[in-house]
């Protein structure tokens, strides 16, 4: 890292630093995300491991680039292209009776769906879709990043970790405590996307799964058991969700279009298996007449 000189610390999660940085030779921004604890005494983290092996493979123009990996005795640091606001930031400092026109919304979640298409194609779940790992280029390019979580995937089904995805965005399969889940947990938390640059707050808050879980059934009604015979066999399953006549997300997202919803309530089947996938989210109706090369600059 001789060559990179640290301009602030941006902010420390429980494995990692991630620093803004200048390139000395080239005076290009970088973002440097180095591990937190010794190498020496704890071992290269896993996380660094995959997101390593992860992004030499993934090259795209929606998923964020890996420039290079620093390591020594003592630390291991990973450099990124640098891009100054995430999807999260973005929404935040918008003026408060701010509302995302079609257009932006529209290309933010077509650019989204695109890289992890290309992701699901190449049989990889991203696990930690949320608005603060989409970024958001001053030209309006979204790169995914934030793929420590992220992993390869087998096509027959297999045991994972459930500890993935923040919280607001898990899809109920993993709040209902299945380990053997699907990409398809990837398009729940890209609907929780997609209804949050809606009404620029998440769709789903609660402090703990069951409590997650009762607000999704809130607005979509209780897992059915017709339509998904395998959720009665799940560890955290229970009969006592409220069940809705009706879906809640016309009234609740204010502003959305009739199509718009209708893409909202493929991402949030309940059973994996009739959820929509990114590709077919591409094919929807709703891009029908977009303007697939389309990029909104940022207003901040």
């Amino acid at each position: 890292m001789e060559y990179i000189k640290i301009v602030k610390k941006i902010r420390k999660t429980s494995e990692y630093d991630v620093y803004k940085g200048r390139h000395i030779l080239t005076n290009r921004l970088v973002i440097l995300k180095e591990t937190s604890h010794s190498v020496a005494t704890e071992g290269i983290p896993g996380s660094a491991i995959r997101e390593i092996s992860l992004l030499k493979e993934l090259k795209h123009p929606n998923i964020v680039r890996l420039q290079n990996v620093f390591w020594n005795r003592m630390t291991i640091a990973l450099q990124f292209e640098y891009i100054p606001m995430d999807l999260k930031t973005y929404m935040v400092r918008l003026p408060g009776n701010f509302v995302f026109p079609q257009a932006v919304i529209q290309s933010y979640l077509y650019q989204i769906a695109t890289g992890i298409a290309y992701c699901h194609q190449r049989r990889i779940f991203h696990r930690n879709l949320c608005p603060q790992n989409i970024l958001i280029t001053r030209k309006g390019v979204i790169k995914i990043t934030g793929f420590d979580a992220g992993r390869a995937f087998e096509v027959a089904q297999k045991v994972y970790t459930r500890n993935v995805t923040v919280l607001w965005y898990r899809s109920p399969e993993i709040l209902l405590g299945t380990s053997q889940y699907t990409p398809k947990i990837d398009i729940w938390s890209i609907g929780c996307t997609f209804a949050e640059m809606f009404q620029r707050k998440p769709l789903f808050q609660a402090d703990s799964e069951i409590g997650l879980m009762y607000k999704i059934a809130g607005v979509l009604g209780a897992p059915d058991k017709q339509t998904w015979p395998e959720v009665a066999h799940l560890p955290y399953y229970f009969s006592g969700l409220p069940v809705n006549k009706e879906n809640h997300l016309k009234s609740i997202i204010k502003g959305a279009k009739n199509v718009e919803i209708h893409l909202m309530k493929q991402m949030f089947k309940f059973n994996p298996l009739d959820r929509i996938s990114a590709k077919r989210i591409l094919e929807h109706q709703y891009f029908l007449n977009f303007n697939k090369n389309l990029r909104i600059p940022t207003i901040l």
